[in-house]
């Protein structure tokens, strides 16, 4: 696209790319080894600002309904509520028996506030794989050099500023008007793009920099070296793992 983003997770690096021109470029977090952040292409066509968010099954059954046998304790620690996925009535889940209740009938939500897992600012672009980028209260993993450390979302270091270039482009918006929707606005406020931006999330550990150098970058996924044993018929020694993804190691 002539304005697009791109994604390149071995180097933990988000770009966005208008007439050939670097306009944003920014460190990300990335998904965890068991919980990668796919390869694949989309368009972004949505930026909401302040956003509820609601916990992912595979959190929910995993991390949260554990803790709710033992008292709940993410509950409180995130601020979360408890909705009947159905009706979307607000329980409350500290009169339910955890230990008899089915799981599967209730959705877990946290409401928007600076704890907020997603932060002030979210980018979405639909996918198959519920992954889409978004703001942290968790400033500090951006220091980290390795940064594979998410359930397969992207965090991005600065997203306001992202936020301001991409509806720049597409509506004439400014930082203020920025800063104003995330100050003054409404909760959960949506802003829907004019024009869909194409949105790539690729696997390169090997770039062309500044001046032509070049630049390399760990293989946190075995990606690369999956490819190099099919390239030389080594189908046997290929580490597929349980998802047929992830490193045995």
């Amino acid at each position: 696209g002539d304005m697009h983003v791109i994604v390149n997770v071995p180097e933990f690096m988000i770009r966005i790319i208008r007439d050939e021109e670097t306009v944003f470029e920014e460190r990300i977090t990335a998904g965890l080894i068991n919980k990668q952040t796919p390869v694949f292409s989309a368009s972004m066509n949505l930026v909401t600002f302040k956003s509820r968010w609601r916990v992912l099954d595979s959190i929910k059954v995993q991390e949260v309904w554990p803790s709710l046998l033992s008292g709940g304790g993410l509950m409180r620690q995130h601020k979360l509520e408890m909705r009947r996925l159905h009706s979307n009535e607000l329980v409350d889940w500290r009169t339910i028996d955890w230990s008899k209740a089915d799981m599967s009938e209730y959705a877990v939500w946290q409401p928007p506030g600076p704890w907020n897992q997603l932060g002030l600012v979210k980018f979405s672009f639909p996918n198959k794989h519920y992954v889409f980028m978004h703001d942290t209260p968790d400033k500090h993993m951006f220091a980290w050099k390795r940064r594979a450390n998410s359930h397969g979302c992207m965090r991005i270091r600065n997203p306001l500023r992202m936020a301001e270039v991409i509806l720049g482009a597409d509506q004439g918006w400014d930082r203020a008007r920025v800063d104003d929707a995330v100050k003054n606005g409404p909760d959960h406020n949506i802003i829907k793009l004019e024009r869909r931006i194409p949105t790539h999330m690729t696997y390169f550990t090997v770039r062309v920099g500044t001046g032509g150098a070049l630049e390399t970058f760990g293989d946190v996924y075995g990606h690369e070296r999956r490819i190099v044993q099919a390239l030389a018929g080594q189908w046997d020694r290929i580490a597929k793992g349980r998802d047929h993804l992830a490193p045995v190691d």
